[in-house]
This record gives C-alpha cells, sequence and structure tokens, in this order.
C-alpha cells in the first residue's frame, strides 16, 4: 500500500491575524478614546477653575473639567462611530464568511482529487 503525499495549503492562508492590528481602525479608535478620557482626568485633577465676574461685582466659578468633559464627549461619539461602526463589522463577516467559503472549495477540490487517485489504485 503506498501513501499519496499532497502539499499542505493552509485554507486561512498567509495572513496573521495578530499581525494586522496596528492597522485596524478598532486599536487606534481604543487608543484615541483612552486618550481623550486621560486627558479629562488630568484637567480635572490639575486644572484650576473658570472665573467671572460681572461689572455688577457678581462673581462665579466653575471647574474647567466641565468645558473639556463635553468636548470629550462629543469626541467620543465622533471616535466611536468612526472606529466601532457598524458598517466596518459587516464588511468583516462578509469577508470573513467569502474567505470560508473559499477554503471549504479547496478542501472539497483536494478531497475530490484524493478520491480520483485512490480509486485509480
Amino acid at each position: 500500500m503506498s501513501t499519496v503525499s499532497m502539499p499542505y495549503e493552509d485554507p486561512r492562508g498567509s495572513r496573521h491575524p495578530w499581525a494586522s492590528w496596528p492597522l485596524s481602525k478598532e486599536f487606534w479608535g481604543g487608543v484615541s478614546l483612552v486618550t481623550i478620557w486621560l486627558a479629562v482626568l488630568f484637567v480635572g485633577v490639575f486644572g484650576g477653575n473658570v472665573q467671572t465676574t460681572s461689572a455688577g461685582g457678581d462673581s462665579s466659578s466653575w471647574p474647567v473639567v466641565a468645558v473639556v468633559a463635553v468636548a470629550a464627549l462629543l469626541a467620543t461619539v465622533s471616535v466611536g462611530r468612526w472606529a466601532f461602526g457598524r458598517r466596518k463589522v459587516d464588511e468583516d463577516v462578509r469577508r470573513a464568511l467569502e474567505e470560508e467559503r473559499l477554503a471549504l472549495d479547496r478542501i472539497t477540490a483536494q478531497l475530490d482529487d484524493l478520491r480520483a487517485r485512490l480509486s485509480q489504485n
């Protein structure tokens, strides 16, 4: 009995998912959000107060972090939609399903070839 040696081809392809994280929008979106809220934290700890005085002598003050937090909230919504938007997820799922279908087609072709070789022997 002889053994047929088939060249092995990884059906997933040669891409490594760990090698693509520096290029992903999700990674940089997460880094941006962490940076935004760390800035709010540091302004809250080390920032001062906004003080106003009217012509009549009335004065008021509030922490400057309130203004920065509102800006950070708007930036969070914007960055979140850009980095983690639904359209990107749908595109990734579609691409993964297509890659899986191609891998299944390759495996089926290899199985058919093996069956043909075995039936000849």
